[in-house]
């Protein structure tokens, strides 16, 4: 048997609330494996790896949106709650909580538009203005210069072999002043010279995370948040994320109601009780072939699991509808995803009144059962008549 791939791995989450028990099934491997292996690069590098002073990981970093000694603050199209709130988004849908449901599609699809408007601008990371002090013009035994002439100008980050350079002959000028532990970062992480010249060039860690992509890769050969947001946006998208045998229970509709409603707008409900019943001459399932009577439980029991399939949007709709399901009211918290089938969770009352819909059965008493007009059962065909009936005698 051929190896089953990753991308074919399915996951199902169960939803049970507001009238409808549903399991979810959508690309789930996709998602996990793609940000997993973000995730776990971000967590991985830290501090010197970075070129920065303290602890923060690259992926502490995307969250608070940079930090002043990787990239100045961002002070256009701030991203940083939303970074923070997609992570976590991402987090949940990965780690199992629960099912895909509009407000996490909702994220996903904001915070891509927020990561598009970024890129390529003045605060994209990799544009990100520096200015180092240029070593050709300071003074070796002073370390001055002129704050506002001679400098290096630089996109990307602040560490280059300049800047170093710069800090190691200050410690060996001044007394107070350390030698840097932390050394220049890797070129591709800057750009240094004219400002037209320098937009777009630069990889550095925090570009990485957010953008780098097959087609246009840094260093740490990862696929940055905005490609994992693209992932995200495609499993999560209604079109991909199928729900399985819905299960629809009415709500607030009074005992024995809803035949009208399900006769008038399901017609798969109404053929398929139609042929539980079939006629005098030849029954259903649905009739006790020993009495006559309609097996109104069993019956019941049945239409809770029956798959009847939601084709369009219309039927799909109406059967949430008729049972008094209105679950598009939940807003931001309904369930992501297309109706593959359904099922009617009814109470017998309600199921009764579906057979008498039909015509073809009645009620042998007010509360009496339900039962198919006209059939004869076995144990009464055949049986003589007295002879008071014979002579139509009372």
């Amino acid at each position: 048997m051929p190896k089953e791939k990753k991308s074919d791995k399915k996951r199902a989450r169960r939803y049970k609330a507001n009238g409808v028990d549903l399991t979810q099934v959508w690309d789930f491997a996709k998602l996990d494996d793609a940000y997993k292996e973000w995730k776990g690069k971000c967590e991985s590098m830290s501090g010197a790896a970075l070129g920065i002073t303290g602890s923060s990981s690259l992926l502490d970093l995307v969250k608070k949106h940079g930090d002043t000694e990787v990239a100045r603050p961002y002070t256009d199209n701030p991203l940083s709650e939303g970074a923070n709130s997609i992570i976590d988004t991402l987090d949940d849908l990965i780690n199992d909580t629960g099912v895909i449901l509009v407000k996490h599609r909702k994220d996903i699809i904001a915070v891509k538009k927020k990561l598009m408007g970024l890129q390529d601008t003045k605060a994209d990371p990799r544009n990100i203005l520096f200015t180092n002090p240029d070593m050709d013009e300071v003074d070796p035994g002073s370390a001055d210069y002129d704050e506002e002439e001679d400098v290096v100008k630089v996109r990307g980050h602040y560490r280059t072999k300049g800047y170093i350079e710069y800090r190691d002959l200050k410690a060996k000028l001044f007394d107070n002043v350390d030698k840097e532990s932390i050394r220049e970062v890797d070129e591709s992480w800057y750009e240094e010279g004219e400002l037209d010249d320098t937009m777009n060039k630069a990889k550095p860690p925090m570009w990485q995370a957010l953008f780098s992509s097959e087609k246009n890769k840094g260093n740490l050969n990862m696929t940055g948040l905005l490609g994992i947001l693209e992932i995200a946006e495609e499993v999560t998208d209604p079109k991909n994320v199928i729900n399985e045998h819905s299960k629809l229970e009415a709500k607030d509709i009074a005992k024995g109601g809803l035949a009208d409603e399900i006769w008038e707008h399901l017609p798969d409900v109404k053929e398929w009780i139609e042929e539980r019943i079939g006629n005098k001459d030849n029954i259903g399932d649905g009739i006790n072939p020993n009495t006559g009577n309609f097996k109104d439980d069993a019956i019941t029991r049945a239409l809770a699991n029956y798959p009847f399939v939601a084709d369009t949007l219309k039927e799909r709709r109406e059967a949430r509808k008729v049972l008094g399901l209105d679950i598009e009211s939940l807003g931001e918290d309904t369930p992501v995803g297309k109706m593959k089938n359904y099922s009617l969770v009814l109470n017998r009352g309600m199921v009764k009144n579906l057979a008498m819909k039909t015509g073809l059965c009645a009620r042998r008493s007010r509360k009496g059962p339900v039962y198919l007009k006209g059939y004869e059962p076995p144990s009464k065909k055949g049986v003589k008549k007295s002879w008071r009936e014979m002579l139509n005698v009372v």
